[in-house]
């Protein structure tokens, strides 16, 4: 098991290929690396899990300050039975989709396609959530692109 610096700096060597090469890759306080997928943001973590293998966890707050209850709930559960490889579930207030990899077997390949996935989920569901649920996407008005952008 490779110590968790080197897998950081091995994950963030990934990331700014995945992105294209361009720099400079911007790094949170906390560790993660935020990436704007239209009205999105997804977060690119290495969760350091002690004696187990590290993961590389690809995460967004769909929607912030939702009204939760069982509407909301149902709601989420319908979205999981429909997607694959990702879950979106309710937690302090929040919607966030997530989905993990193992830190020693990922590429840019595999890294690339969760990044994919969770991105453009949360910018596919976070319009519909918010219209029944309220809350605040992480992006309002108009959407950028679908390219993947390194948020600062």
């Amino acid at each position: 098991m490779a110590p968790i610096a080197m897998v950081r700096a091995y994950v963030e060597k990934i990331v700014l290929e995945m992105l294209g090469g361009e720099g400079p890759l911007h790094v949170d306080d906390d560790g993660s690396i935020p990436v704007r997928r239209g009205s999105a943001v997804y977060y690119i973590d290495v969760v350091d899990r002690g004696e187990n293998p590290a993961l590389v966890r690809v995460w967004s707050i769909v929607l912030r300050n939702a009204a939760g209850g069982r509407a909301l709930l149902k709601a989420l559960n319908d979205i999981n039975s429909r997607i694959l490889q990702a879950r979106v579930y309710y937690a302090d207030g929040d919607v966030v989709m997530s989905t993990e990899l193992l830190a020693d077997t990922v590429t840019v390949e595999n890294l690339s396609y969760a990044a994919d996935a969770i991105g453009s989920l949360a910018d596919r569901f976070d319009d519909e959530l918010q219209e029944h649920f309220s809350g605040e996407k992480s992006f309002e008005g108009e959407d950028a692109d679908d390219e993947d952008t390194v948020v600062v």
